[in-house]
């Protein structure tokens, strides 16, 4: 199934027009709802999606890619990203399955116009639960080579080869997307730790760990075994927390980044946990390999 990620507000629910929303876009911060106000009000039995585009929507020349058909109608799985309120980074918000998508666009059951997707199978991310992270090409810190740009509407995860590692991370995030979330006894503990390790596990389900490992190499920052790329030892190869577990903030979303990380072979992941610093990778070598 085709991918189209599509740039729109941050807003809480999507669901009414007096919701406040938040935008890095000049027509947003002029007005303080868009037409995506609705896009997760479920209008009898269905979900549309509006995004504000110029003109009609192209598919950048590939409408073959996205089965368009000769009335201009096409299937694709909608993500939708928004600017994160407190740091701007892009983040998944929400996302329709097995979309229609509407080369001209319609009018929803409101009279909504600038409506491009419909489906049947909406999944609206709550604010708190907003972790996966979207690159962007105006921030080239992030370590990817490619991310969203100006346009509200990016088709390059169905078109361009470089970002097969972020579009199978998506692919396996909406299979699953309530994967790792923590259960209604871990949300009113009082215990921080059930808290920590709650935040924990959806990071590791949610983040982008695939594209993050992938840029990382084959080779154990540690003792340097080094796996063989195409053969089942690269899944003895595991991201390592640099940041300690103690200081994860739970139901905070945070930006994931290469920085964030170090690769290490099973056995010295295992080891380094063991030990009385793990975030500290030199001292444990020094200590333990040297």
């Amino acid at each position: 199934m085709p991918i189209i990620v599509v740039s729109v507000a941050w807003m809480p629910e999507y669901r009414h027009h007096t919701e406040p929303a938040y935008s890095n876009d000049a027509w947003h911060q002029n007005n303080e709802a868009g037409g995506e106000s609705l896009n997760f009000l479920n209008q009898d039995g269905r979900f549309y999606g509006y995004v504000r585009v110029d003109g009609n929507l192209a598919f950048k020349g590939h409408p073959e890619q996205f089965d368009v058909d000769g009335d201009g109608i096409g299937r694709a799985d909608i993500v939708f990203v928004g600017p994160n309120p407190q740091s701007g980074t892009l983040f998944v918000v929400g996302f329709y399955r097995n979309a229609k998508v509407l080369t001209v666009s319609g009018q929803d059951p409101s009279g909504r116009d600038g409506i491009h997707f419909i489906t049947e199978d909406a999944v609206l991310i709550p604010e708190n639960e907003r972790v996966f992270f979207i690159p962007s090409a105006q921030r080239r810190d992030d370590g990817y080579p490619y991310g969203v740009g100006q346009s509200r509407v990016w088709y390059a995860l169905t078109l361009d080869d470089n970002t097969i590692e972020l579009r199978n991370d998506l692919i396996e995030y909406m299979a699953n997307p309530m994967d790792g979330d923590p259960s209604i006894n871990e949300l009113n503990s009082n215990d921080e730790e059930v808290k920590r390790l709650s935040a924990h596990r959806r990071f590791e389900r949610r983040g982008n760990y695939g594209a993050i490992k992938a840029g990382k190499g084959n080779q154990c920052e540690c003792c340097g075994w080094e796996a063989k790329k195409g053969t089942v030892w690269t899944a003895a190869l595991e991201l390592h927390h640099k940041k300690p577990l103690a200081q994860l903030q739970p139901n905070k979303p945070r930006r994931l980044v290469s920085e964030d990380f170090a690769l290490l072979c099973a056995r010295c992941h295992r080891a380094i946990h063991s030990f009385g610093f793990p975030e500290d990778i030199a001292r444990f070598k020094a200590e333990h390999l040297h």
